[in-house]
């Protein structure tokens, strides 16, 4: 695929990480708060510890982009401020 067509397609360069500053803020947190952690004994041990790092992350890390919530707690929140808005526009 040429470059015109990769950029057409919203494909990101071969070596240019600042094309999408998401992905290289995930990996730089990977690597500091869990690969540069554990020393892994086997794949088995990896794939344990990444899915328990994962959920950590996804569902009890608190996210700046959430009001330093974790997404459980955010998802909560946005649940009773719904509910609180429905009842208000009933009463």
């Amino acid at each position: 695929m040429g470059l015109l067509q990769r950029r057409k397609a919203g494909l990101s360069e071969p070596g240019r990480p600042t094309d999408n500053a998401f992905i290289e803020s995930f990996n730089g947190r990977l690597n500091e708060e869990y690969l540069n952690v554990y020393q892994f004994t086997c794949l088995e041990d990896a794939r344990s510890r990444t899915g328990a790092w994962r959920r950590h992350y996804n569902d009890k890390r608190p996210h700046g982009s959430l009001g330093n919530l974790a997404p459980g707690e955010f998802a909560r929140s946005r649940t009773r401020v719904n509910r609180l808005d429905w009842a208000s526009r009933l009463a």
